[in-house]
């Protein structure tokens, strides 16, 4: 009996590390992009193009860099997880960031104690809220702004420039609430075995960035945006799921998918032949396939390594390439 309840007590306590990153999702949230650094980075995919793209890019960051040396965090040794999140495209203040990682909790506040006591020139200043403490960073490139930072009670460390945001982080929620219902079922079903994973309020759509079009007219009645994408063996796997509110409109909207997919075949398929950069992209196009469930629409592609370290080139965005 008591071997059961210790197991079953480990199970759970498993089940709330794995999804523990929602419960500090702030509720006004509509967008998240979730990464699972320690999962790419363990992949063999992952090591042969994300990790060598995270070792020559990170020292072009300068705040990023000075900010993990300060707080001694090796981001191929110690991340685990790292949650974005945005209240929505044109408010930079709503922005929030979790990390977890391998680092000890007690260890990391008290480092942070040391740097705010240490010297002013270390930009970071302790603030106690009745029990609470978290701190200010001022911004060594910019000092008119700062941002804050806290240590959760379950050892994640939260960064935002909004302060209420680092306050709420460090007071314990018993699951993820989000004010917008479709976006909270859109982030909760998140598959878990995607390395990075994402998810977008349809309110929180830029419609009128879109150039107008099918694209737009696609995303008119979007309630919800999300997908993943995951390392299967050697492949990379692409899923999209947009959720269009009901059942014949999600029909409608697969079936203009499937018309924008074939035109962009059609398009693609003159650029490749002109351009061999471009091939990897038409594969990509070419391999997608779409399926309907109730309200929501699922696009799903496969992606050779081949493929993926070709869209690494093209988009500038390999370990050797300058944008």
């Amino acid at each position: 009996m008591t071997r059961t309840i210790i197991l079953t007590g480990l199970l759970v306590m498993a089940c709330a590390q794995g999804r523990s990153q929602d419960r500090l999702i702030p509720s006004d949230t509509a967008f998240v992009l979730e990464i699972d650094v320690r999962k790419i980075i363990q992949s063999g995919i992952g090591q042969e193009t994300v990790v060598p793209l995270i070792k020559s890019r990170i020292h072009e960051i300068t705040v990023l860099n000075q900010a993990l040396n300060k707080l001694a965090i090796d981001p191929l040794r110690d991340l685990g997880k790292i949650t974005l999140t945005a209240a929505g495209a044109k408010d930079t203040e709503r922005l929030m960031i979790v990390a977890r990682g391998s680092w000890n909790a007690i260890s990391m506040l008290e480092r942070l104690q040391k740097l705010s006591s240490a010297s002013s020139k270390n930009g970071i200043e302790k603030i106690s809220i009745g029990t609470t403490t978290i701190f200010r960073a001022t911004l060594v490139e910019n000092k008119a702004k700062s941002v804050f930072l806290a240590v959760t009670p379950d050892g994640a460390l939260a960064v935002s420039p909004a302060k209420e945001y680092i306050i709420d982080s460090t007071m314990p929620k018993p699951s993820i609430s989000l004010s917008n219902k479709y976006f909270q079922q859109a982030v909760t079903g998140l598959d878990e075995q995607s390395v990075i994973r994402f998810a977008v309020s349809g309110q929180a759509i830029e419609r009128a960035a879109i150039p107008e079009g099918p694209a737009r007219e696609l995303l008119a009645n979007v309630r919800s945006l999300s997908g993943g994408l995951a390392f299967v063996g050697n492949d990379l796997r692409l899923e999209i799921t947009l959720d269009a509110g009901e059942a014949p409109s999600a029909t409608a909207m697969r079936e203009s998918i499937e018309d924008l997919s074939n035109q962009s075949l059609g398009f693609l398929g003159i650029l490749a032949n002109q351009k061999r950069e471009y091939r990897p992209v038409l594969s990509t196009v070419k391999n997608m396939r779409s399926s309907t469930r109730g309200s929501t629409v699922t696009l799903r592609a496969a992606m050779s390594l081949d493929d993926f370290r070709g869209i690494l080139n093209l988009s500038g965005l390999s370990a050797g390439n300058n944008p």
